[in-house]
């Protein structure tokens, strides 16, 4: 994903125009363009300009290839589980049935980082869409429209992509406590 369509996404995401975008970053409302088309990418000071506008982490915009998470043993996922507690305000909610005992299919995580839930709001958005787009057109008796199916999965792999960053970028300021996280 470049740097390009990462400024889109948070520009949109904070309903502003590219003309508001270079006012308040100081970078002129061509280069915003011409990054948002990918017809040139940012240099490390544009990213650094246009991000501070946005009011995100740079680090969101960076065009870097992430290496997939590798959750092998328990101890894998307890690392990660505990990253995301200490980085974001991640908890566990469940049920209780009569007896006390967990209900196992009520068990969620929920992140106190108001960012945080709101990628994972707009990806759960995006699957459920996926899942009407498909039902629909299974009880009309048709094949899924595949060019909708293929938007909204493209728009949920966009998504995850920036989930997963985000939570990359407050990992990495664990070591600064000061650091308002949303």
């Amino acid at each position: 994903m470049t740097s390009g369509t990462k400024i889109r996404y948070y520009r949109k995401l904070k309903s502003i125009t590219q003309k508001s975008l270079a006012t308040l970053s100081g970078v002129s409302e061509i280069s915003i363009r011409k990054y948002e088309a990918e017809v040139h990418a940012p240099s490390i000071e544009q990213l650094k300009k246009i991000a501070d506008a946005l009011n995100i982490n740079i680090a969101l915009l960076i065009d870097i290839e992430l290496p997939p998470a590798k959750l092998e043993t328990v101890g894998d996922f307890m690392t990660m589980f505990f990253t995301l507690q200490e980085a974001a305000g991640a908890h566990i909610e469940y049920d209780v049935d009569d007896n006390k005992n967990v209900i196992p299919e009520s068990v969620s995580m929920v992140f106190d980082n108001r960012m945080a839930n709101h990628h994972l709001l707009h990806l759960a958005y995006q699957e459920n869409l996926t899942k009407q787009l498909v039902q629909a057109a299974i009880d009309e008796g048709n094949a899924p429209d595949s060019k909708k199916v293929s938007d909204v999965r493209e728009s949920q792999d966009f998504t995850a992509d920036l989930v997963k960053r985000q939570l990359m970028a407050l990992t990495a300021l664990l070591s600064d406590k000061d650091t308002p996280l949303d």
